[in-house]
């Protein structure tokens, strides 16, 4: 090597001399001493890579060209190990030291494998030899292959599948981790066997000499072979099979199959399940009295049961799965199997349409032969719709002798109210003549009877005739409480007024049982709005139904009072009571609580329904409370809104 080579020589250091000391690093950061022998350059002439050569106390001697360009102005990595760190290890172990060194030049790195050795110059002195052989591409593709294999290794690990490779004769050479997962077998305890060998394949693929797969023998690729394999535990296993030969690349020789293995037991268990539930379900569907189907999101007729087609005997053929839904009922309506019911055929099919796009109420269809449909359709979770279909015909029937029976009640009803009407007008006139007659006679306005018989019995005839007339007009205010005829005259009625004016009316026969009646509790100051004939008519009706049934020395309490909802006009007795299960009975007009110690008292059991009706009449109610041996108490609630002053 040419001198113009080396560094500028110094002069050899002697046993006397003191060692410079150490400079570390790779590079031209130790100073450069020449020294008399040898001859550097000759020494390193066989060399073509970068050379730097340095004596023990860490001083350059000697550098080349090649260690001048690339090395010495790239700048080393941080963790490099210093020059005296590798002298030292040289002294310490006499032999040669071996590391790769990471060096940035211009911005790019550069991977150099250093090597560095002892060589003695004579008896006293050595030198250390340090040479950079450049690996950077090798480097690189290296990383690269160690950063494919561990994407590979992370792709193998995170994959369901297990990955296999045979060799020549096709016996297990690797294998991933999973099968141990898959199967219990560790994969050492499979390595060497023959692979194919550990599974069964179906009778139709394989070698009956060899009981393995006819396409081996031909070395093609394969993709997802279904076979069994046994796990350790006994269980078998469904895999599917995928496999690549590989040849080798220069001389074309077999070298064994790659490939993957994947369990699909799970899933053909799951497959068979979904099988057996989508057959009971299509068994129930078919079974079902009512017409089913079933259409998807857009409209498209999935499933159909056989008694929805047979609603529809004309277009039974042509309900299959893939129809649209308009056009089932287009070929249902244009083949004559629905009776549109006077509608046109293309107002009908929108109609049905639209409530099938909305899902609202139950649509109704009449079928040409008369029978009746009531139609529901369902949203499903996916967008999809069912259709639910009854045959209502019995429902309509029933209705329809309903609706018949209904309208000869009504006319029944409005009958006996004609009727009722007719005779309390041909009653009253004849009752009106009595009432007036025996009051004259009872009275002797035209002279003496005679004997004083006669006068008790004018008296007698008097009663009973007021009596019967009385009980026409609670007839006929009933029969028009019933047929909704009743109609309030308001005005500004007293509470206190109208209380007073009833207790007048039954005052004889409560003191003629010595009945005290208390209406301390009145507020006298309650004025309402309503029909005052009709408030003192529940008066007169609560309290004549309260003397009647209160024993000889009992007593009675009327209240009225205005709370925050209601006007509360309330009639309490001591009386005999009732069974609370009585209750909806004695509400009933002409119905009466039948047991044997009511059936001593008279009446037709009007009082109650009248009153009610009036109560209702007024936007109020009635409630009744009572049990056996406690008297009763009954209670009419009236809007708040009616309320004039307090």
């Amino acid at each position: 090597m040419a001198k113009t080579d080396s560094t500028p020589r110094r002069k050899r250091r002697t046993a006397n001399t003191p060692r410079p000391a150490s400079h570390g690093g790779h590079g031209g950061g130790a100073r450069a001493v020449a020294v008399a022998t040898p001859d550097w350059g000759a020494l390193a002439a066989d060399l073509a890579l970068p050379i730097r050569i340095t004596d023990l106390a860490g001083n350059i001697l000697y550098t080349n060209r090649q260690f001048q360009l690339a090395v010495a102005p790239a700048a080393h990595e941080p963790d490099a190990p210093q020059l005296s760190d590798i002298i030292q290890q040289l002294e310490t172990s006499g032999q040669p030291l071996q590391f790769d060194l990471r060096l940035n030049l211009l911005d790019r790195i550069y991977v150099y494998r250093t090597r560095h050795q002892l060589r003695r110059i004579d008896a006293e002195n050595s030198v250390v030899v340090s040479t950079f052989t450049d690996i950077t591409e090798q480097d690189f593709f290296q990383h690269r292959l160690q950063l494919t294999q561990s994407r590979m290794e992370d792709l193998i690990k995170l994959t369901g599948d297990w990955v296999w490779e045979t060799d020549a004769s096709l016996k297990l050479s690797s294998a991933s981790a999973r099968i141990f997962e898959l199967t219990g077998w560790h994969v050492r305890e499979l390595l060497g066997r023959e692979f194919f060998g550990l599974m069964e394949f179906a009778a139709n693929i394989c070698d009956p000499a060899t009981a393995q797969p006819k396409l081996l023998q031909q070395l093609t690729p394969f993709r997802e072979l279904v076979c069994t394999m046994q796990a350790r535990n006994g269980e078998l296993h469904t895999l599917k099979l995928s496999g690549m030969p590989q040849f080798d690349r220069d001389d074309g020789r077999f070298l064994g199959y790659r490939g993957t293995a994947t369990d699909i037991t799970q899933a053909l268990r799951a497959e068979r399940q979904a099988a057996l539930l989508e057959r009971r379900l299509s068994h129930a569907i078919d079974s079902m009295s009512e017409g089913f189907a079933l259409f998807d999101a857009q409209g498209y007729l999935v499933l159909v049961n056989p008694v929805f087609r047979q609603f529809y005997p004309n277009s039974e053929h042509l309900l299959t799965p893939g129809i649209k839904h308009m056009e089932i009922w287009q070929q249902i309506v244009r083949r004559g199997d629905v009776d549109t019911l006077g509608w046109g055929t293309t107002e009908w099919i929108a109609a049905r349409q639209e409530h099938f796009e909305k899902a609202r109420k139950p649509f109704e269809i009449k079928l040409a032969d008369g029978r009746y449909l009531l139609l529901h359709d369902y949203r499903t979770e996916d967008g999809g719709t069912v259709s639910i279909t009854a045959d209502i015909t019995d429902i309509k029937q029933r209705e329809e002798e309903l609706l018949r029976a209904r309208q000869i009640a009504e006319g029944a009803n409005r009958a006996k109210t004609e009727f009722f009407a007719k005779m309390s007008h041909e009653l009253r006139t004849p009752l009106n003549a009595i009432i007036g007659f025996s009051d004259v006679m009872g009275q002797e306005k035209l002279g003496p009877l005679g004997a004083s018989a006669y006068k008790d019995y004018a008296a007698d005839i008097n009663d009973s005739a007021g009596h019967l007339l009385h009980l026409i007009n609670d007839i006929l205010d009933v029969s028009k409480a019933e047929a909704g005829k009743l109609e309030l005259q308001e005005q500004n009625v007293s509470i206190e007024s109208a209380v007073q004016s009833s207790v007048r009316m039954l005052s004889d026969r409560a003191q003629a049982q010595n009945i005290v009646i208390d209406q301390s509790a009145v507020d006298k100051n309650l004025v309402l709005r309503g029909d005052g004939k009709k408030i003192r008519q529940i008066l007169i009706n609560l309290l004549s139904n309260a003397v009647k049934f209160t024993p000889p020395g009992g007593n009675i309490a009327l209240r009225a009072e205005a709370d925050g909802n209601n006007i509360i006009i309330a009639v309490r007795d001591s009386g005999i009571g009732m069974d609370p299960a009585d209750i909806p009975k004695v509400l009933t007009a002409f119905a009466q609580v039948d047991n044997a110690m009511n059936r001593k008292y008279d009446g037709t059991g009007l009082g109650l329904p009248l009153s009610l009706a009036l109560a209702e009449l007024h936007g109020g109610t009635l409630q009744i409370d009572s049990a056996l041996g406690h008297g009763t108490t009954i209670t009419v609630r009236l809007p708040i809104s009616r309320l004039v002053q307090r």
